[in-house]
């Protein structure tokens, strides 16, 4: 098995460093305004799990033309993935519990004709410390890859398994030195005694070596919406103190307003990155000054963070005269086309009657109901209570 490689990144010079590097929008002088008490930034661990779940159904595609260029052009995408949460749910490890892994199971067809499942595992908490923590993480996918083969068969009334492609993915983190030319680490999980037990090879893509690619992510960026996500996850990892985060978010929403996406489209890799990139409630009101300066297209500029500090905070501070007036409705109907716009991609088509439904719902019931979304595995999962 192979072992950690702590070998320090390079970074580009074009990666946003801090504040003063992006802008006088989140300066020195805007934060200390706000005459805040130091302790009131701190805030709850990155939760980097529902981020990364929706951007893989979203933007699976792209994420293998980044990630695996050889799987992806192995793939049919012209016909759908399958995305099998529920298979995934029914044969997971035991002991695999908290929001230090994310596990996504999709069925796809090969330009061959033959169908795979693929099954991401991504470590989305700390970092492998050690021989012992890179063996339980082989362990997990080994923990996954067997109990599927198993479900497979069972589902197809075969002896034989189901094609099956693991990949692994390290949000922190190295676990090898050797790379492919696509920057893929290939491990290997060894259980033997006397000549006979199990082998299993599988790729990780270690991120913190995507540093060194960072010139080649800005130019994928205007047309792969996953460099645009895989860009803010860097930065994230980069800059665990939140309060720091502002002139790197800045910097993304600047560069990705001018990548020439439909204003829908924006609107949901914009989700993605402000969820990536979380601020602390008390720096939000800042961000939101400088999005009102930013925004070329105003439907674009009033979903996502501007959303949630209104019903956070009731929009009763830190905003311009007039802003209060139609607010309320205008969020809403962003939040409800947005949640329509994820329910289709996952779903499907979405009856008449339930479009309705969503459009007429206030906020908070629209809140929760895009919280469901996260981990729901049928479309009535969504509208639970």
């Amino acid at each position: 098995m192979s072992g950690t490689n702590h070998h320090k990144p390079s970074h580009a010079n074009t990666i946003p460093d801090d504040d003063s590097r992006c802008g006088a929008a989140f300066s020195a002088d805007a934060v200390a305004g706000l005459h805040v008490d130091p302790a009131a930034i701190h805030s709850p661990a990155d939760d980097y799990d529902s981020p990364w779940k929706v951007a893989l159904e979203c933007y699976l595609p792209q994420a293998l033309a980044l990630l695996v260029p050889s799987l992806h052009a192995a793939i049919d995408w012209s016909v759908a993935p399958q995305f099998l949460d529920k298979e995934l749910q029914s044969i997971g490890p035991p002991g695999v519990k908290g929001r230090k892994y994310v596990d996504k199971l999709a069925s796809v067809r090969l330009l061959n004709g033959d169908c795979i499942w693929l099954l991401i595992h991504i470590e989305v908490q700390g970092r492998l410390r050690g021989p012992r923590g890179v063996q339980a993480f082989s362990q997990r996918m080994v923990d996954y890859r067997l109990p599927l083969q198993l479900h497979g068969r069972q589902l197809a009334g075969s002896p034989a398994s189901p094609l099956i492609y693991s990949l692994g993915i390290l949000i922190q983190g190295r676990v090898g030195a050797e790379v492919d030319e696509s920057d893929l680490v290939y491990l290997v999980h060894a259980n033997e005694f006397l000549g006979q037990g199990i082998w299993f090879t599988f790729p990780v893509v270690e991120l913190d070596r995507w540093w060194g690619r960072w010139a080649m992510l800005q130019t994928q960026a205007p047309s792969n919406p996953f460099a645009v996500v895989l860009m803010a996850q860097l930065l994230a990892s980069r800059h665990p103190t939140k309060s720091t985060r502002l002139g790197p978010l800045k910097h993304m929403v600047q560069q990705l307003l001018s990548y020439g996406y439909s204003p829908q489209e924006t609107r949901q890799i914009l989700s993605l990155v402000e969820w990536m990139l979380t601020l602390p409630t008390v720096l939000k009101p800042v961000y939101m000054q400088a999005l009102n300066t930013l925004r070329q297209e105003p439907n674009v500029m009033r979903l996502t963070i501007m959303e949630e500090f209104a019903i956070e905070r009731g929009m009763k501070k830190g905003l311009e005269k007039g802003i209060e007036q139609g607010i309320e409705q205008g969020i809403e109907q962003g939040q409800a086309k947005q949640l329509l716009s994820m329910l289709q991609h996952r779903f499907g088509p979405i009856s008449a009657e339930m479009a309705e439904r969503v459009r007429h719902a206030k906020a908070p019931q629209l809140e929760v109901w895009s919280i469901n979304f996260v981990d729901a595995k049928v479309l009535g999962d969504v509208f639970r209570p």
